[in-house]
């Protein structure tokens, strides 16, 4: 094996190129499962928006979640603040919430609006740790895909290398 073909073969990890795509897609589908059992889904827009990213760079391979700005509020909660009653009344509007009677009056969607509004500028929201809650959930399985697809191109690098020294 010419010198030039053992470098490249020292520089190739196709297996752990192709396990770190198969995670993506493992991480991708199983937060959209979660957003869904946590009924996180009034729109769509987060979860439609959830979509994987892999890149591989000078062995430097890197997985990464394209999603809406607001994931982060979605995650991990906000502290009481007043939102803009106008996003409440789209949310409202798309979740549908069903307004209750108040003092024998059933509100209209801007009144429960701005109750909503109101009650997050008392107690901000909950968030519900969908995101970390998959990584945890999926880390043994990560760990155990990367290594094994690194042992496979070891393998596969180890031999090249042998048959150069024979």
């Amino acid at each position: 094996m010419e010198e030039e073909e053992l470098m490249d073969e020292l520089y190739r990890f196709d297996n752990l190129a192709k396990a770190m795509n198969d995670i993506g897609i493992l991480v991708q589908e199983r937060y959209k499962e979660s957003l869904q059992k946590g009924d996180r889904i009034a729109t769509g827009a987060l979860i439609n928006s959830v979509k994987y990213i892999y890149s591989n760079r000078d062995l430097m391979f890197e997985i990464s979640l394209n999603l809406e700005d607001y994931w982060k509020y979605v995650e991990y909660g906000t502290r009481p603040h007043f939102p803009p009653v106008s996003k409440i009344l789209e949310w409202v509007k798309a979740k549908p919430v069903l307004p209750r009677p108040s003092n024998g009056k059933l509100p209209t969607e801007e009144q429960l609006a701005f109750l909503i509004a109101r009650k997050i500028s008392e107690v901000g929201t909950e968030g519900g740790h969908h995101l970390s809650d998959t990584m945890d959930d999926l880390n043994e399985e990560i760990s155990r895909m990367v290594e094994e697809a690194l042992e496979k191109d070891l393998d596969r690098i180890g031999t090249a290398v042998i048959r150069t020294l024979i």
